[in-house]
C-alpha cells in the first residue's frame, strides 16, 4: 500500500477507483484517509468520506470531530457535500456537547467521583471552592465546542486553577494538585461514558 501524504491525491484516487469499481484501491485508500489524516483534519476527512459514500469513514472521521471546532469553518471541501450531510454533523457534535456538558455540574446528577476533587472550602461562589468554580468556567466552553478535546488539561487551562489553589490555605492544605492527573483521567472516562454511545445520523447514505 502506498504513503500518500496529500488527502487531495487520496480524494483523486478514490474517485478513479469508485468509478471504474477498483475495490482493493478503494479499500486501501480508506485506510490510508483514517490512518494518515483523521487526527489531523477529520473535518476534511468527514467531508471527503461524505463524498464518496464511505459509511465508516465519515463515522470515524466526525467522532475525530469531537476534539476540535467545526461551526463556522471553512474549507474548500464543503463545496463537495450536501447542507444535509453538514447539519448532521453540526447535530451530531451539538448533542454530543450536551451529554458531555452535563458532567460540569455539583448536583446529584453528575459524576460521583467529583467528591474526591471538590475541596470541603467555600472560597468561592455557591459554597464550592474558587478552584473549582475557575476550572469549570475554563473547562465548559472548551466543552460545549469540542466535548473530546485534549486542551482541559493545557497550560491555559491548568495554571489559572492553580493560582486560585494558591490562594486559599485551605485548598493548598488539602493538596488538590496531587490528584490532577487521576482528575484528567476520571474526566476523560466519563465524557468517553456519557457519549459513546451517541451516533451520527447517516439514514439514507
Amino acid at each position: 500500500m502506498p504513503n500518500i501524504e496529500d488527502i487531495q491525491i487520496v480524494d483523486k484516487v478514490l474517485d478513479a477507483a469508485i468509478k471504474y469499481e477498483m475495490e482493493r484501491a478503494v479499500q486501501e485508500m480508506c485506510v490510508l484517509l483514517t490512518r494518515n489524516f483523521c487526527e489531523h483534519s477529520p473535518f476534511r476527512v468527514y467531508m471527503l468520506a461524505c463524498k464518496h459514500k464511505l459509511k465508516e469513514e465519515a463515522k470515524l472521521a466526525a467522532k475525530a470531530c469531537l476534539r476540535v471546532p467545526i461551526a463556522g469553518v471553512f474549507m474548500p471541501e464543503l463545496a463537495s457535500i450536501s447542507g444535509l450531510e453538514y447539519f448532521r454533523l453540526l447535530d451530531y457534535q451539538n448533542k454530543t456537547s450536551l451529554a458531555a456538558d452535563a458532567i460540569m455540574t455539583l448536583d446529584s446528577s453528575g459524576p460521583k467521583f467529583w467528591g474526591l476533587f471538590h475541596t470541603r472550602s467555600s472560597c468561592g461562589p455557591q459554597g464550592m471552592s474558587k478552584w473549582w468554580s475557575q476550572f469549570i468556567s475554563l473547562a465548559l466552553p472548551i466543552l460545549r465546542k469540542c466535548p473530546r478535546s485534549n486542551a482541559f488539561f493545557e497550560p491555559a487551562l491548568l495554571y489559572p486553577t492553580l493560582d486560585c489553589v494558591a490562594q486559599c490555605q485551605q485548598c493548598r492544605n488539602e493538596s488538590v494538585i496531587k490528584d490532577w492527573t487521576l482528575l484528567e483521567r476520571l474526566l476523560k472516562q466519563e465524557i468517553h461514558l456519557r457519549t459513546e454511545n451517541i451516533e451520527l445520523d447517516l439514514s439514507g447514505f
